[in-house]
């Protein structure tokens, strides 16, 4: 018995490859899709949502501390020259309240969200994925630390923008407290790279994410410990400088007035910046070019 073949047999779909046809990124902003697609799945991360209610928390209360201070202040400068000299550096507080404030959530957030990123690529084998498209590894570096410090940078610098908005309520300086708001700025980018920096570079030594957040935990707790331990039994101050997360800080101290450094040690904030930021990527640009590509 023949079958029958008068009806049709369905529909034949085409899967053949076809150029893609519509707008193409520019070379020097390719990296913002690896950026944006790390920020996506960070945010289905049940830890970075935590992490976040806690850099809301530390907004909030800051805030109120910040606002009893600035009122005090307000308080003492009407009270006479005779209690002036009880709030001193009262002027300065909003950066030091902002880079306080974030400080344990910025850790965590890069902690979480940059310390595992190239560790899960080198796991994964996804260089071959992205390196065969038009995308080099400086590219690459730069989507992933833009990725590793987004949700920190989000709220360091929210942080910063209300802290500068309240003193402006209680001051009513716009001169100075935009001069505060730049510098904070400063200091807050340099503390965000320096973290994603040393993620990143601790990220691409392994390939287990578990050992990348230790090694950057470590690397980050260590070397703020024994700074701070070397500073005071030595009795140098500039020393407690030279950690990952009080570099910015101290850099920030400095441009305000409130650190003094002499001689060479002024630029020990400086270096100590350049070294957390510089090695680690170097590092990491290292061990992402030696991944292996097979570009046909």
């Amino acid at each position: 018995m023949t079958p029958n073949t008068s009806q049709p047999a369905g529909v034949i779909h085409d899967l053949a490859y076809r150029r893609y046809e519509g707008a193409r990124l520019g070379a020097a902003t390719r990296f913002t899709v690896i950026a944006r697609y790390a920020v996506i799945l960070q945010w289905r991360l049940r830890a970075v949502k935590l992490f976040l209610v806690g850099a809301l928390v530390g907004l909030a209360m800051g805030a109120m501390a910040l606002g009893f201070r600035l009122g005090f202040s307000r308080i003492v400068s009407e009270g006479g020259e005779g209690l002036r000299g009880l709030d001193r550096g009262a002027d300065a507080v909003p950066v030091a309240y902002a880079l306080t404030a974030q400080y344990l959530p910025s850790l965590l957030l890069v902690l979480v969200c940059g310390a595992p990123s190239v560790a899960a690529d080198l796991n994964a084998g996804a260089f071959q994925f992205h390196f065969a498209r038009p995308v080099s590894a400086g590219q690459y570096l730069a989507g992933r630390m833009v990725g590793a410090v987004a949700w920190a940078a989000l709220f360091s610098y929210a942080s910063l923008a209300l802290y500068c908005v309240e003193r402006l309520a209680f001051v009513s300086d716009v001169a100075s407290t935009a001069k505060l708001l730049a510098v904070g700025a400063l200091g807050v980018t340099a503390r965000l790279a320096a973290l994603g920096a040393v993620a990143l570079g601790c990220s691409s030594l392994t390939r287990r994410k578990g050992l990348a957040q230790a090694m950057f935990l470590a690397l980050v707790a260590g070397s703020g410990m024994i700074s701070a331990i070397m500073a005071h039994n030595l009795d140098r101050p500039w020393i407690a400088a030279l950690s990952v997360m009080d570099a910015g800080a101290a850099l920030t101290d400095q441009l305000l007035g409130g650190a003094h450094f002499a001689g060479a040690t002024a630029f020990a904030p400086s270096l100590a910046l350049a070294v957390w930021i510089v090695g680690p990527l170097a590092v990491a640009w290292a061990r992402v070019r030696s991944a292996e590509v097979v570009r046909g």
